[in-house]
């Protein structure tokens, strides 16, 4: 099956700025620019100048699938040679049989059947003719259709198509069989190979996989067909690593071992990841079925790809967003299997993926492989003595290969950002962006913006030069814009140097320092110069906007900064608590409150609190609204009791705080109440859009809202509920 979204690897000229070795990070690399530019909106964006409003509103930190799709190329089929002896207790699962599905061959009741187990012999050859064909399409427009930017136009390196084509003859040849360990040598004789990338035909590296291929490959497998490793010649290249683990995941074929079993699951890998799969024996050969090579009774094994079990992991860099993503299998591969001598005759079929995207399908691939036994022999003496020769230098000199390995962070990351940045260079971005400066037109700049974020990441060094633009652009046009946010995206020591610097440059500059702070809180890991320049400002700004910026960025620092240096985190909290001990003008309080809320620590519970029942209706709607993300117990009961309030403003961020926390029935009950009695709109109105949020599990929802719509006395709260009708319709 051939998988959209691998690190496999092509020559540069396949799609622009793709190196070798990096071609196939590419649905990886999409789901990371695409999660981040939703964030991003380049185009049209004006910085804010409303410091409170840019922390007031900072969503909790989430995290985002760390399996992000790989794309192997090509995916060959062909049934696995395994061992004689049973399943892996815990690994297969036999479940009760189900009855035939419609075939060829004639359905056996499961009592009938024969024991269905692999028998390896060492020195025992099978050759297999195979013909291979895949076809992969990808369209990562579709993601940016609900965005302020635009799909790039073709020609984009969001759309990629894939044509390959494998033919020839696999000599295998069993070298070390044990009650373990089977070692099978892969040799592919005669092959011909296709292989042609966006209209481009790749004859180089076609036969470069052929080569490799034919120099041989090891692989290693447990008695019940699961692969357990695979060697290569150890100058084998990375198109050719990627794709033998993709020919050799489809040729994972797992048998049962004990007689009358006619279906079984398995868990087994390939490159995309793990997956569960169902295996379902259709019966045994009619004699019409009988040819030259086949035996006088074969049994006929379907393998179904069910579903895959796609993981989640946290990203290195912010404003990557978790995104839902789908590989959907469909088909199936047929094999026929001689429980006589515990051999494969034949394997064939076509499948087809589909790779889903936030409910947006993005890429189609179908595969269609069709692989028969021709010959089969004792390996000579001296043959197979050279062939564990061969096998044993590739075992002690290439590396041990497994069908799916977790890459690092750091490899992703960098797979990621070359893919990206293609052959930019520092003066060739500086000359697009003053293109677009000089425009003075609003054009689509989120290309650039991630290729400036690849620069940083790829060579720090530049961010010297983009610290003196940062310092001297404006605030509100695209150079400023797009540099900040693409050192803060990255965050490593030389881009917080250089927002620090700016900062420091124009500490006056409200537009400027209000996107500059909260920018270098963000960062995944801020520096101690980068915490020491905002807790200057948010003590000694002369502008009140610029200190309440200051002190939010505290908060989230703070937030940021518990796990991986918690003594700062606490230093932060610690003193942010102390100010809000002292006599401070109801403003700066205000301020401080909402930057423990930001933290999201317990350790600031007791004093938000406190504020809750404090006598300024300001303060007590600040520290409300504080509460929102908080994970301590009791935040539910102090926000339900907020709707209750006195003063409308309270009761409003009681309200607002509640749509971030889980509805509960309590809280459903207690907000319908607020509902019917609150007498102001706008409490109303957010109660009634937290309430219509729960709908699928309170039913009632429905009816609350009709009840609005109809009857409320305030034509705002009356084309809201309307407006939340038709959205549900």
């Amino acid at each position: 099956m051939l998988f959209l979204g691998s690190a496999a690897a092509l020559p540069s000229h396949f799609l622009p700025g793709i190196k070798p070795g990096e071609l196939f990070s590419v649905i990886a690399y999409e789901s990371a620019r695409i999660s981040e530019s939703s964030d991003v909106k380049i185009e049209g964006m004006e910085p804010s100048s409303d410091c409170f409003e840019a922390f007031r509103n900072r969503a909790p930190r989430r995290i985002r699938q760390r399996e992000l799709l790989r794309l192997p190329i090509l995916a060959c089929a062909l049934a696995a040679i395994a061992a004689t002896a049973g399943a892996r207790e815990g690994f297969l699962q036999p479940v009760q049989a189900a009855p035939a599905a419609a075939s060829s061959v004639a359905g056996s009741s499961s009592s009938s059947l024969p024991g269905i187990a692999y028998k390896f012999v060492a020195g025992k050859c099978a050759v297999y003719k195979l013909h291979y064909e895949s076809n992969a399409h990808a369209d990562f427009r579709v993601l940016f259709q609900n965005q302020k930017t635009q799909a790039p136009a073709e020609p984009s390196s969001l759309v990629y198509t894939i044509v390959a084509e494998l033919n020839g003859q696999w000599v295998t040849t069993i070298v070390d069989a044990d009650a373990n360990r089977v070692r099978t040598v892969y040799v592919l004789r005669g092959g011909t190979a296709r292989l042609i990338v966006n209209d481009q035909n790749q004859a180089a590296q076609a036969e470069a996989i052929l080569a490799n291929f034919s120099r041989g490959v090891v692989v290693e497998q447990q008695p019940d067909g699961k692969i357990t490793a695979i060697y290569m010649n150890p100058a084998a290249d990375k198109t050719s690593i990627s794709f033998a683990l993709s020919v050799f995941g489809e040729m994972e074929f797992l048998l049962p071992g004990n007689a009358g079993t006619s279906v079984w699951q398995s868990r087994e890998e390939d490159p995309t990841g793990a997956y569960s799969v169902r295996y379902q024996i259709l019966g045994t050969a009619s004699p019409e079925d009988r040819s030259g090579q086949t035996p006088a009774q074969t049994v006929a094994i379907r393998k179904t790809r069910l579903h895959y079990n796609l993981e989640l992991s946290e990203s290195t860099l912010p404003g990557q967003k978790p995104m839902q993503k789908q590989v959907i299998p469909s088909g199936s591969l047929e094999a026929r299997f001689d429980p006589a001598s515990g051999d494969l005759i034949s394997l064939s079929g076509t499948g087809t993926q589909e790779t889903i995207i936030e409910e947006k399908n993005v890429a189609h691939a179908v595969t269609t492989v069709h692989l028969s036994r021709v010959a089969e022999t004792a390996a000579p003496q001296q043959e197979l003595t050279e062939l564990r020769h061969v096998a044993g230098y590739l075992v002690d000199s290439g590396s041990r290969l497994t069908l799916y390995t977790k890459p690092s962070q750091q490899e992703m990351q960098q797979n990621i950002q070359r893919t990206q940045l293609g052959h930019e260079t520092l003066d060739s971005l500086l000359q697009q962006l003053n293109a677009v400066e000089t425009s003075g037109t609003k054009s689509d700049q989120t290309q650039l913006y991630l290729n400036f974020k690849a620069l940083v990441y790829l060579h720090p060094e530049s961010c010297a030069r983009l610290e003196s633009l940062v310092a001297s652009a404006d605030a509100q046009g695209p150079t400023f814009t797009i540099l900040v946010r693409a050192l803060g995206s990255i965050g490593n020591p030389q881009a917080q140097a250089a927002l620090v610097a700016a900062i420091k440059a124009r500490p006056g500059d409200l537009v400027a320092v209000s996107n500059l702070i909260p920018t270098l809180a963000e960062t995944p890991n801020p520096s101690e110069d980068a915490e020491a320049v905002i807790r200057q400002l948010s003590s000694n700004s002369a502008d009140d906007n610029i200190s309440a910026t200051a002190l939010l960025a505290l908060g989230t620092m703070a937030n940021g900064l518990q796990m991986k240096s918690p003594v700062r985190s606490s230093r932060i909290i610690n003193d942010l608590l102390r100010q809000t001990s002292i006599d401070e003008p109801e403003r700066r309080m205000h301020d401080l409150i909402e930057g423990l809320g930001n933290t999201q620590s317990p350790i600031a519970m007791p004093a938000l609190t406190t504020f809750t029942k404090n006598p300024a209706p300001q303060l007590r709607a600040a520290a409300l609204d504080a509460l929102r993300s908080m994970p301590s117990r009791g935040v539910d009961a102090l926000l339900l009791n907020g709707l209750g309030d006195a003063d409308g403003t309270p009761r409003l961020e009681a309200a607002y705080a509640l749509s971030f926390r889980k509805m509960t029935p309590e809280s459903i009950a207690a907000q319908k109440k607020a509902l019917l009695a609150d007498d102001n709109e706008k409490v109303r109105a957010i109660l009634l859009s937290n309430i219509w949020q729960a709908r699928q599990q309170f039913p009632e929802a429905r009816t609350l809202v009709q009840n609005a719509a109809d009857h409320d006395s305030s034509e705002y709260v009356s084309k809201m509920a309307n407006g939340l009708l038709l959205e549900g319709q």
